[in-house]
């Protein structure tokens, strides 16, 4: 359900060089039209991103792709950030620098293992990011806004009737329970009497949006 969030969240510059990188051969599918996928070959992997030499030069910006991660296949979408070319088995090849714009949690999370040989990067590590109003409406599901708000209104944390914007900043992701939970702070705030009245809420949200769990 969030996996644009993840993506998006990986590829973000305060984050991006705060994930572990390995350089390791690994093989790639990739299809820029869903229909015919090509091999690849990645050299580079990391918790934002990887670098692929491909056999001919790429045209989208966005594409999608199949990375095998210890006999996993892990499906992923990715956007260029940079080309160029590269000497590869004695020829010159199109050369990429990659990031994640459509990843899973669980599939994120088999990649920070893979190099790290642990669980998900510490969340002390990662800085929470705030999304802009059109970033919320883009990379949050309408469910999960409608049931933050829902949360908001039983803790008289936003007016039912003249609501405030509500801010979400993102957390990355944890472990809990060997379940993969996506962190957030939602900022609030009420017209009242007294002035202006802020309130900052932690939720943690299972990927599937089957859990909520409000922490404060």
């Amino acid at each position: 359900m969030f996996a644009a969030l993840v993506g998006w969240y990986t590829g973000c510059e305060r984050n991006r060089r705060r994930f572990p990188r390995v350089k390791r051969d690994f093989d790639v599918e990739y299809s820029v039209d869903g229909n015919r996928w090509v091999f690849a070959q990645g050299v580079d992997l990391s918790g934002g991103g990887m670098c692929m030499v491909s056999i001919s030069p790429i045209l989208p910006d966005v594409f999608d792709a199949r990375l095998e991660i210890e006999g996993y296949k892990v499906p992923v979408r990715l956007r260029k950030i940079w080309g160029t070319t590269t000497q590869y088995n004695g020829k010159q090849a199109p050369y990429y620098g990659l990031q994640f714009e459509k990843i899973n949690a669980h599939d994120w999370d088999a990649i920070i293992r893979s190099i790290t040989g642990r669980n998900v990067a510490p969340v002390t590590q990662l800085e929470s990011i705030a999304l802009a109003e059109t970033e919320a409406k883009t990379l949050l599901p309408l469910q999960f806004r409608e049931r933050m708000l829902s949360e908001l209104r039983i803790r008289s944390r936003i007016d039912p009737q003249k609501p405030l914007p509500v801010v979400y900043e993102y957390g990355g992701v944890l472990t809990e329970n060997s379940q993969q939970m996506h962190r957030f702070t939602v900022r609030s705030s009420i017209n009242s009497y007294a002035g202006l009245k802020r309130f900052t809420t932690q939720v943690l949200v299972r990927d599937d949006d089957s859990e909520v769990v409000v922490l404060s």
